[in-house]
């Protein structure tokens, strides 16, 4: 069976900090963001499935990353994917994925998580985008390593370094 692919996404640009962090709400900018990475996810994958942190904002890009597909995709809340949740957790959740799936989170977990399952360090700006395949595994190795195959950033032509389909 071929590996699925996994992007893992900040969401898009946020209202300032109004006093309930978890209730923000995207902006202008933030929709019109996540609008334009998911034309690059598009090019890359059709996943099976959303998965979104149970912020708002998170939600909110979620739903419009859905609507890029047709038909649209569905979009599960996971509560592992708010920003203080353990990366260790998320990343043994996602070994066990047998579906293709963008996960739609925050920072700073983001950040931790694209290093704990492809050793890739970078910065992650509102509606980035990573696109991971997991190898298939030979056998031998204990924790399969994700290979980094798209890099997508707002308004910016994608980094497809390999086919995610």
């Amino acid at each position: 069976m071929a590996p699925k692919p996994v992007v893992v996404m900040r969401h898009g640009e946020a209202e300032p900090w109004a006093g309930n962090d978890a209730e923000r709400r995207l902006t202008k900018e933030g929709r019109a963001q996540a609008e334009a990475v998911s034309a690059s996810i598009r090019q890359w994958m059709t996943p099976d499935v959303i998965f979104a942190s149970p912020y708002v904002r998170a939600e909110e890009t979620s739903r419009i990353v859905s609507q890029a597909f047709t038909p649209f995709v569905p979009v599960e809340t996971l509560p592992i994917l708010t920003p203080e949740s353990d990366p260790r957790a998320v990343n043994q959740w996602c070994d066990s994925l047998s579906r293709s799936a963008i996960l739609v989170s925050h920072m700073p977990l983001i950040g931790y998580l694209l290093q704990m399952l492809a050793g890739h360090s970078a910065a992650v700006g509102t509606a980035n985008a990573f696109g991971l395949i997991r190898p298939v595994s030979d056998g031998k190795e204990t924790a399969p390593r994700w290979r980094l195959a798209l890099t997508a950033r707002p308004f910016a032509d994608p980094e497809i370094l390999e086919a995610g389909r």
